[in-house]
This record gives C-alpha cells, structure tokens and sequence, in this order.
C-alpha cells in the first residue's frame, strides 16, 4: 500500500501495528494511515542544514533519530511521520528551536524549515 493510504478495521487489529487512533462507539475500532518507508540516512540541504544528515530509526509510524549539521549532532525532537508528512524538531547552531515538515517521496525528502532565523527549503535525499 501506498503511503498516506488509511487502514480502517472494527474486527481486528494489527498486532504490533500500534493503531494510529482506537474510536469506542458501540464497538471498538482502529485506524491506521500507512507510512513512509524513512529508515536510515539523509543528507539535508537548506539554509542553516548545509551537509546535514539525518539518522532515522523506525517502527511503523513511530520515528527517533539523529541529525548532526557540521560536528555537532544531537536527537531530533518532536518526530512525527503520517504517511508521508514527516515533521521534527532540532537546535540550530545558536540554540534556535527549528521545526522540519516535509514529505518523503522514495529517497527524496522536500519541504521547509521555520523558526529562529532559519526559514527556508529543506531537501534531502537517502544515503
């Protein structure tokens, strides 16, 4: 299944696929939106990520990682995956909070940064 596509059961769940939301009506239901495949190595572009790479774990839909801009390397925070989406967080160089949306499209990954003085494009693409 492509990422992005929504997977909606009232009978079963998906054994170690935790449920991105459990909806109690008169039974109980799950909902699931496939995600990307981001495992691994990314090498950033952007304004303040120049030669950045990104280290990514991932089990389903939940994502930990790295990124490490010049010698500096620190975990990401707040990471977040729905599909395709792919949003985090990270300390510039001057201690700047930066958050990261993107979307990852095979071993491509465009989209922006904001916050601090950093604002601008973000591409990567998978080591």
């Amino acid at each position: 299944m492509k990422p992005g596509t929504r997977v909606v059961s009232h009978a079963f769940s998906m054994g170690d696929w935790e449920a991105d939301k459990e909806i109690e009506a008169d039974a109980k239901a799950y909902y699931w939106v496939v995600p990307a495949n981001v495992a691994g190595e990314w090498s950033l572009d952007g304004i303040e990520l120049q030669n950045a790479t990104l280290t990514l774990a991932q089990r389903f839909q939940r994502i930990g990682g790295n990124i490490k801009i010049g010698n500096k390397s620190q975990p990401i925070l707040n990471p977040q995956l729905e599909g395709k989406n792919l949003r985090f967080s990270y300390l510039d160089l001057n201690n700047n909070l930066i958050t990261v949306r993107a979307e990852v499209n095979g071993s491509k990954l465009k989209g922006e940064d904001k916050g601090g003085y950093s604002q601008g494009l973000v591409l990567g693409k998978r080591r």
